[in-house]
Formats: structure tokens, C-alpha cells, sequence
């Protein structure tokens, strides 16, 4: 049921009630409908298998990070800590932090970040 503003003779608000439009009409000389309320919500991070992750990304940006492993111990660290994860979390900060140095170091570009995290939003700054 819809709810109404019950208003004084001077269109002030003086109540708020829930009812039947026959039942508002029947008891009252001014109201209006209130209007329906706003409600927004903030999304879940996403979680995905590590399996599923994984597909996230090119068969060529998947060898471009294991030959990286390679010469550069960071992505090691972080090759390793993400394999050793068995749900990957959107917002996981150590994520976020490994993304962000492999865009630096140029083995993805930032709208390929984006697209793998699935964050529009997503910044290496």
C-alpha cells in the first residue's frame, strides 16, 4: 500500500500513514501520495574462484606474468600469494596493490586492469 501525507488546511505535513487510497479519501480533506523512496545500495565486492580468476586473463598476459616471474621478484610475490588464494576478492587491498605494479610495469594497461577486476574505478595511484 502507497502512503500518504496527511496535510493541514495550510498544506503543511501533519501526518504520514499507510492505507488505501478509498480510506485516505474517506477520512481526510488534504493529502497527497508521498513519493516512493530512494533506496540505493552499494554493490558486493566480487568474489571469484581462483580457477575463475584466472580465466580472466589472456593466454598472452598469462605468459607475459610468468616470464616476468622470472627477473622481477615482486611479481613473484605476487604470482604466489594470488596462487596460493583460493577466492580472490575484488576489494583484497594486496590485489589491488599487485595489479597496480604489474600496470606499472607495463604487462597490462590500465583498461585491462579495469576490465579484469571488474572496477571501472580502478586506479594505479
Amino acid at each position: 500500500m502507497p502512503t500518504y501525507i496527511i496535510k493541514d488546511t495550510n498544506g503543511e505535513e501533519i501526518n504520514r500513514i499507510v492505507a488505501s487510497e478509498n480510506f485516505v479519501a474517506d477520512n481526510y480533506d488534504f493529502y497527497e501520495q508521498a513519493p516512493d523512496p530512494i533506496i540505493t545500495t552499494t554493490p558486493e565486492p566480487l568474489r571469484w574462484p581462483l580457477i575463475d580468476f584466472r580465466k580472466r586473463f589472456y593466454t598472452a598476459e598469462k605468459v607475459a606474468l610468468y616470464q616476468a616471474t622470472e627477473t622481477d621478484i615482486m611479481i613473484k610475490i605476487f604470482m604466489d600469494d594470488l596462487e596460493a588464494t583460493p577466492v580472490v576478492a575484488q576489494d583484497d587491498p594486496e590485489l589491488n596493490q599487485g595489479i597496480a605494479y604489474v600496470v606499472a610495469q607495463g604487462i597490462l594497461t590500465l583498461e585491462r586492469a579495469r576490465e579484469i577486476l571488474d572496477n571501472p574505478t580502478f586506479s594505479i595511484e
